[in-house]
């Protein structure tokens, strides 16, 4: 039975395009990397060669943070499918344990991941083969940097793979399946998502610290800080030539996330049970009233928030069926356990990294700086996410006919919908704001910038909160598009690498870098600080011009009727 369960998923995930797109992406991925000057993934490389030890782990355990979104779809889709597709009650009618299905999903959800990931060691591999058949001579090999004069051989490409990918790889799917077994919701396994990969960020930034440059090698589940910490005393020439160091930290960082590992992994099938259902034994001996309350325990808060819902639709008037969306919708999300995480998760990321990397005497502008770089990727997860979550909600809770047959315009459930999405972004924007204010305070910044409240507040509106709201309109105009929702979000990601990826190479022009603000400050023309207020409003301008008509789109586009259920 085990065997059966096991082989299920991974037909059923091999048969998904989304899976041959994912190896088809880290494939991309790795021979750009290797095979074009265009294209990097290791910060401060400088002249050590792409294809060297050093640097194939430090790509490596990028591209597996970057897959950090990958890998918890296939984990996700393997452990929800059965509560997505409402055949868990056929499972529980059968002699299945929920140890067997866990066990089997979970070993399912990992062969699937190592046949994606091998895509990265073989696009590696092939894009060095390439350069290196291109540039023969040694003054262009010096010159690109991709290759060495040797042809690159494909066991220099396994050993980071296994020491780095393979066990983050194991580590992230046993945990990310572990919090989807328990608490069978997609928003609680994005959110321990996000927490690896804000760990991942807080690590790197103790790893830059000779102090705590032990502890941030540890905490680290991708590996990058134990490989730089092994390797911060060696020359460029040792980055070059020797091999991936497989001892000391590096060695320590994974044997402590093994042993994490395996504990999670055995507390989950010792404790894992049926969810949503009771014991059979219990069943038969419990009253109707109790038994009744065992059946809702299944999305009880969200049925009560459907039948809400449906109350105020019958309001009379698009004005209080549009003020009663709102409220509704923007509820919803401020009550939602992965939205309260993820926004955790953007302050405390935000907060520890700006008191980390300012001194003493920074001044307000840095600080504040330094909260909107760490917390901008946290707003990014927020708006592709939630995007999909707000388009979909109806069809993914099976509540889509009832809403369609309303007599509500469908402009104004849509406008009802982005406005509660877009209201509820405030209460994160004003969180930021105070942890911003906070720092400031705590760090003694010089008179001048620490008492003007004007840098604080153009900050707020023209670098957090509009280009947060623009990424919104964006991120909800592709899945209106897209009509799909886990290839809107692959997508979105996507882009988001790419825009990373042209900003590294330079090209960084404002115009077409989606939702970018100008700097905060300028110098004026006697030599003193003040806001760049003309160049923030011009940017603002723009982007929102740009975001107006992705919002018209939205509402053309908005799934109603019979439209195809295709959010999953």
């Amino acid at each position: 039975m085990w065997r059966a369960l096991c082989w299920l998923e991974v037909t059923q995930q091999a048969r998904e395009p989304l899976t041959t797109l994912y190896a088809f992406v880290f494939f991309l991925l790795a021979f750009g990397y290797t095979a074009s000057g265009a294209m990097e993934l290791v910060g401060d490389r400088g002249a050590v060669p792409k294809v060297a030890p050093w640097a194939l782990a430090l790509a490596f355990g990028g591209l597996t943070a970057f897959g950090q979104v990958i890998t918890t779809m296939v984990v996700a889709t393997a452990m929800l499918r059965d509560s997505a597709t409402r055949t868990l009650s056929l499972l529980v009618a059968t002699c299945v344990s929920p140890r067997t299905w866990f066990s089997a999903r979970l070993c399912a959800a990992l062969v699937v991941l190592t046949c994606v990931y091998l895509a990265i060691p073989l696009g590696a591999w092939l894009g060095a083969v390439v350069a290196h058949a291109r540039m023969p001579d040694a003054m262009s090999l010096a010159a690109s940097g991709t290759a060495q004069q040797a042809a690159p051989t494909l066991v220099s490409f396994v050993l980071p793979f296994v020491v780095v990918t393979v066990p983050t790889c194991v580590i992230v799917a046993v945990l990310l399946g572990s919090v989807a077994a328990f608490s069978q919701r997609v928003m609680w396994v994005l959110a321990a998502a996000l927490a690896l990969v804000g760990l991942w960020q807080l690590s790197l930034a103790l790893e830059a610290r000779e102090a705590t440059r032990t502890i941030g090698a540890l905490l680290d589940p991708f590996a990058n800080a134990p490989v730089l910490a092994a390797t911060h005393a060696w020359t460029v020439a040792e980055r070059a030539t020797r091999p991936l160091p497989a001892n000391g930290l590096v060695l320590w960082n994974r044997l402590w996330w093994t042993v994490l590992c395996a504990g999670v992994a055995a507390v989950a099938v010792w404790r894992v049970r049926w969810p949503g259902f009771a014991a059979p034994a219990r069943v038969a001996h419990q009253s109707a009233p109790t038994a009744a309350r065992v059946d809702a325990r299944f999305d009880r808060r969200s049925q009560g928030s459907q039948r809400s819902q449906g109350s105020r639709l019958q309001a009379s008037g698009h004005t209080s069926a549009f003020v009663a969306l709102t409220r509704f919708t923007a509820t919803w999300m401020l009550h939602d356990g992965g939205w309260r995480v993820v926004m955790g998760l953007a302050v405390l990321n935000a907060t520890i990294n700006a008191w980390a990397r300012t001194s003493v005497q920074a001044s307000s502008i840095e600080v504040l700086a330094l909260v909107a770089e760490h917390s901008r990727l946290f707003l990014i997860l927020l708006a592709t996410v939630y995007a999909g979550e707000v388009l979909w909600r109806e069809r993914e809770t099976r509540v889509d006919a009832l809403c369609d047959s309303t007599s509500v315009h469908t402009s104004v459930l849509a406008g009802g919908r982005l406005a509660g999405l877009f209201l509820a972004q405030l209460p994160v924007v004003l969180l930021l704001g105070l942890c911003a204010l906070m720092l400031i305070v705590a760090k003694p910044a010089d008179g001048a910038n620490k008492s003007a409240a004007m840098p604080f507040l153009a900050w707020l509106l023209f670098v957090v909160w509009l280009p947060f709201a623009q990424l919104t309109a964006l991120s909800v105009a592709v899945h209106a598009i897209v009509r799909h929702k886990v290839m809107a979000h692959l997508l979105l990601i996507t882009g988001w690498v790419v825009a990373v990826t042209l900003n590294r190479q330079g090209a960084n022009a404002w115009w077409y870098r989606f939702a970018e603000s100008a700097p905060l400050m300028q110098l004026s023309a006697d030599g003193v600080d003040q806001v760049a207020w003309r160049a923030l409003a011009a940017r603002a301008a723009w982007w929102s011009m740009v975001s107006v008509p992705l919002l018209w789109l939205t509402i053309r586009r908005w799934p109603r009727g019979h439209t195809k259920r295709n959010a999953r």
